[in-house]
C-alpha cells in the first residue's frame, strides 16, 4: 500500500494546527499561553494551569529513542503488505514523549 493510500487520522479542533504544520514538513508542539508548559497531543485546556490560550511553536527536531519493537501482527488488512514495520517510542529534546512509527517497512 502506498503512503497515500494509508488509513488516516482525522483532525479534529485542537489537532488541525499540528496536522497543517506536518504537511508543511514542520514539527511543531502546543505552548501554553498561561504558563509556558509544552504539550503533546493538543488540547484544549492546559493541565498545569488550566489556561484555554494556547500558540504552536517549533519543536526543536531531535529526540532520543527509548524503546522500540518491530510489529509482525497484521491489525488492519489495508496495511497487510506494511508488516513487520517499526514502533518507536521516543522522547522529544523539548521535554515531550510520544510514540509513532517510520515510514519504511523493515525487512
Amino acid at each position: 500500500m502506498s503512503l497515500r493510500q494509508r488509513p488516516r487520522p482525522e483532525p479534529d479542533r485542537d489537532s488541525a494546527p499540528w496536522w497543517e504544520a506536518v504537511r508543511r514538513h514542520e514539527l511543531t508542539v502546543q505552548r501554553c499561553e498561561g504558563c509556558g508548559t509544552l504539550r503533546f497531543p493538543a488540547r484544549a485546556v492546559c493541565n498545569r494551569c488550566r489556561s484555554r490560550a494556547s500558540a504552536w511553536v517549533p519543536a526543536l527536531g531531535t529526540a532520543r529513542v527509548y524503546s522500540w519493537i518491530v510489529n509482525h501482527q497484521v491489525f488492519m488488512r489495508s496495511m497487510a503488505d506494511e508488516v513487520p514495520f517499526p514502533v518507536l517510542l521516543v522522547r522529544l529534546d523539548d521535554g515531550l514523549g510520544g510514540g509513532g512509527t517510520t515510514a519504511s517497512r523493515t525487512t
